[in-house]
């Protein structure tokens, strides 16, 4: 298969759903000669924050001079995103030849003895998680930040063996239907990749930052008596930081060389795209993913301490299994102008209609590229324009943002 052969193939994967359990990557992976067994991790879970965790600790490795594997999910802007080493992506053709590898292996799950029905076949998320171990372990990596899909217990991640570090950002109710009704059960299944011999972080038991500086630049803070500057934006990236850096220091503890100047450099120099991130200035455009309950809290409140005195122009989509009578209310309420929109990359996208239901009075713009295209015609030089609510949809938003296209909707 060439590139678009293999992303076509790997796309067609998402027909069979998802489904929780190892069972069916550890087959995978034992096809594959369990190239899992010889990488060391940094296992990070969590409904809110593992992305930023995840970058700011693979930044601060890297900075020490260890060659990192990162894998993320979803993507922003390109699918090889989600496969990196030291931040490059995974090569195209390098992608389309484990895929082929993959694809060719897929058959040995059917069933026997004759059947019609299609066997227990490895679910997308599995196989671009098996792909991408055995990418990290054939290039030799020294370290792997492994951020978790859904969950944790189940999670097609969790196949690893012990980690070096098993982190667990912040938690709040998403995909409540699979995870549990309750803050506890959620926790219980993030708290699943924690393993007999990790050492365990946890950012709901970190003691706060003190002397916090917020800006649109960035955020210095001090944390056990060190200064520290980071370039991503609003006060929940303090707390990541100081889950990374107490993610660092357990590492250092089990042995792992990386000096103050790595820690401060990292930290500094870490980029996480589609999260508060600012594509163009003037109007102010900024893009976030905020896509649950707790992600639009803290989105809020980095509305309210970094874009006073500016008119807000909103575009926001979600999936359809988020709580957006919650959500959306939040946003609008500090919005002078409300466009409701689509993801209509994501696996569920919530109907704009629906969406609008939501914030009464407010317009109703499928087309994610149109919408944002609007609400840029709307924007004055110093007002704001956001576009939230679904990674799925930010991207369509980001393109508009940077051509700058205002035509007359």
């Amino acid at each position: 298969m060439n590139y678009q052969q293999a992303l076509e193939y790997i796309h067609r994967a998402a027909q069979f759903g998802s489904k929780p359990g190892l069972e069916r990557i550890s087959a995978l992976l034992e096809r594959m000669g369990n190239p899992h067994k010889s990488l060391k991790y940094v296992h990070v879970a969590g409904t809110n924050g593992k992305g930023s965790v995840c970058a700011m600790v693979e930044s601060i490795l890297r900075e020490a001079g260890y060659k990192t594997g990162l894998y993320i999910s979803p993507y922003v802007e390109d699918y090889r995103d989600r496969i990196q080493i030291n931040r490059q992506m995974i090569p195209r053709e390098t992608l389309a030849a484990y895929i082929t590898e993959v694809a060719e292996k897929i058959p040995s799950f059917a069933k026997e003895g004759g059947s019609a029905e299609p066997g227990d076949f490895p679910r997308k998320f599995e196989i671009e998680t098996a792909i991408a171990l055995r990418y990290f372990a054939d290039q030799k990596c020294d370290v792997v930040v492994l951020e978790v899909g859904l969950g944790g217990r189940l999670d097609a991640t969790n196949v690893i063996p012990a980690p070096e570090v098993a982190v667990i950002a912040s938690i709040s109710y998403d995909h409540t239907h699979i995870l549990g009704e309750t803050l506890e059960q959620i926790a219980f299944e993030k708290r699943g990749i924690i393993k007999p011999g990790c050492a365990v972080v946890e950012t709901a038991n970190l003691p706060p930052a003190e002397d916090e500086e917020l800006s649109l630049a960035g955020s210095r803070f001090t944390y056990r008596g060190e200064r520290y500057q980071i370039g991503l934006i609003g006060r929940h990236q303090i707390e990541n930081a100081l889950t990374a850096l107490e993610t660092v220091n357990a590492l250092r503890f089990r042995g792992w060389a990386v000096t103050d100047g790595s820690v401060r450099e990292g930290l500094r120099a870490a980029k996480w795209g589609g999260r508060l991130e600012i594509v163009r200035d003037s109007p102010l455009c900024v893009i976030d993913g905020a896509h649950n309950q707790g992600a639009v809290t803290v989105l809020c409140g980095a509305i309210d301490a970094l874009l006073q005195g500016k008119r807000l122009i909103t575009v926001m989509a979600m999936g359809a299994d988020k709580r957006y009578g919650l959500c959306v209310p939040m946003l609008a309420g500090r919005s002078a102008r409300f466009i409701a929109t689509e993801a209509r990359a994501s696996p569920n996208p919530l109907p704009a209609s629906v969406l609008a239901g939501a914030a009464p009075g407010c317009e109703i713009i499928p087309d994610a590229g149109e919408a944002t295209a609007r609400a840029l015609k709307l924007a004055g030089p110093d007002d704001a324009v956001l576009a939230c609510g679904s990674l799925h949809m930010i991207n369509d938003a980001k393109r508009v943002m940077e051509a700058g296209k205002c035509p007359t909707i």
